[in-house]
């Protein structure tokens, strides 16, 4: 996940920075993006800080990089559907 964009009075997460700024100011390792590695994604459906145009982006740059990548959207279920009651940010959902 990228930084957000700085300078905003608030809290946005769909507001991220681009990858061609990321690739400037942070200067990722070789080793950020792992070819032949196996990555698994598992997203709720409804997560409103995960649209599909951020999703179809991270999809381009995980086959970019020569990732094997796995990405399952779980109906009917939010953002932090599989964290633990209690955790900050969770919608736990037992059925997901």
């Amino acid at each position: 996940s990228r930084p957000m964009v700085e300078g905003l009075p608030f809290w946005d997460p769909l507001q991220r920075i681009s990858a061609e700024e990321y690739a400037q100011r942070i200067q990722p390792p070789p080793s950020a993006m792992t070819p032949g590695c196996i990555v698994l994604v598992e997203n709720g459906a409804d997560d409103e800080h995960v649209p599909e145009d951020m999703q179809k982006e991270w999809i381009k740059e995980m086959d970019g990089s020569g990732v094997d990548w796995r990405f399952t959207n779980h109906a009917r279920t939010p953002h932090g559907f599989a964290l633990a009651p209690g955790v900050v940010a969770t919608s736990y959902m037992e059925a997901a």
